[in-house]
């Protein structure tokens, strides 16, 4: 609890309460809320389909946070209050890496993995501060990226990563009144991509790949498709998606060479392919897919198919799905044999493998009312 800015009171909540559903009584003394009993295991699929297999055995929610370089291992988060550490399984299903959160501020939580490094933040509840942190997997070592304020927002990278671009971390910095697009390598050199007036100016979708950067900008009812390599060059404006700016998706292939924009509801791209410095090579190919919406688009490394979360009208369910562009209408589904939602699909760095957090079936909700002396 705070009063004029400073921590007067901490209370404890039950394991996965959602503070997100909760409510105060009139009087500011209960607080009434919800603990949601949903888990999820994760399971890896060929991406050119067949049965799936299930890696974890899903305490809370598990979500997929990054794989090895060589594919060979899946880090991963649990939603469990308990656990709230970073870890990792092999293919296998043998458990490996079980790493605390970061420590030094009121509260500490890993992302996704770079290389060798884990990345997180830790953040001060009674203030506006946070760190961005790095620590080595090998040797325990701990780099601090960033002091002061790193801005969260979900960046894309090559082959469906989010702010993992190659060996490099990307992230938002504030830096006086100013926004900077941040590329920095752990224990090595930080750079500036893109550097924006004002934070207001950063709410639509950003894409890296290999320090190059697509971005969007406001435009009227549209928004511009912006392309940037850095380097003092102006930006490129690649194409004009009408509908929201923080609706459009963005996805580079993993060598760079095509780009696909996705519109509000995902469901039709603009495939472009693009030259090292951003023009548009080849005519630009129009892809409408059978779903009612889709999301996360990632090229695997042929260029060709495209992993994403895509649902079909009037479906119970969300899904993983493979489309490929020579065939759009008829994608491979696969997590069909699940029967729940299906959600965070992340592709193995070679294209041949995708793990995302299957649901189980729910054992219900608690609601609880919280007294604070």
């Amino acid at each position: 609890m705070l009063q004029d800015g400073a921590i007067v009171r901490r209370q404890s909540l039950p394991n996965n309460f959602d503070l997100n559903s909760a409510s105060w009584s009139h009087d500011g003394r209960s607080l009434l809320g919800m603990v949601r009993s949903q888990r999820a295991v994760l399971r890896v699929v060929p991406t050119s389909g067949g049965p799936s297999r299930t890696l974890t055995n899903g305490p809370a929610y598990d979500w997929p946070a990054a794989w090895s370089a060589d594919g060979r291992t899946l880090f991963y988060t649990t939603g469990s209050d308990d656990r709230p550490g970073l870890y990792s399984v092999g293919l296998d299903g043998k458990a490996g890496v079980d790493i605390p959160p970061p420590t030094g501020g009121d509260a500490g939580l890993w992302s996704t993995v770079v290389g060798q490094w884990a990345i997180g933040g830790v953040r001060w509840l009674d203030t506006a501060r946070s760190r961005l942190v790095a620590r080595n997997l090998r040797d325990g070592r701990v780099l601090t990226l960033r002091d002061g304020t790193p801005t969260q927002l979900e960046i894309r990278g090559g082959g469906g990563t989010y702010n993992v671009d190659g060996d490099a971390y990307v992230y938002i910095a504030r830096v006086g009144d100013r926004v900077e697009i941040r590329r920095t390598v752990p224990g090595g050199a930080t750079s500036v991509l893109h550097s924006y007036p004002s934070i207001s100016l950063v709410a639509g979708s950003v894409a890296v790949q290999n320090g190059r950067m697509v971005f969007t900008e406001p435009a009227g009812d549209s928004v511009r498709v912006m392309f940037t390599a850095g380097g003092g060059a102006p930006p490129r404006q690649l194409a004009t998606v009408t509908g929201p700016q923080r609706k459009v998706g963005i996805a580079w292939t993993i060598d760079g060479r095509h780009l696909a924009i996705a519109t509000a509801d995902g469901t039709k791209l603009d495939v472009l392919a693009l030259a090292p410095d951003g023009t548009p090579t080849g005519q630009r190919r129009h892809v409408e897919l059978p779903f009612e919406y889709a999301y996360e688009h990632s090229f695997l490394p042929d260029g060709r198919r495209i992993a994403m979360i895509a649902q079909y009208r009037g479906a119970p369910n969300a899904v993983a799905a493979i489309v490929s562009l020579d065939d759009p209408a008829h994608p491979i589904i696969l997590s069909q044999d699940d029967g729940t939602s299906t959600w965070g699909l992340r592709l193995s760095p070679d294209g041949e493998r995708l793990v995302y957090s299957a649901e189980l079936k729910p054992l219900g909700t608690t609601v609880y009312r919280i007294d604070v002396p």
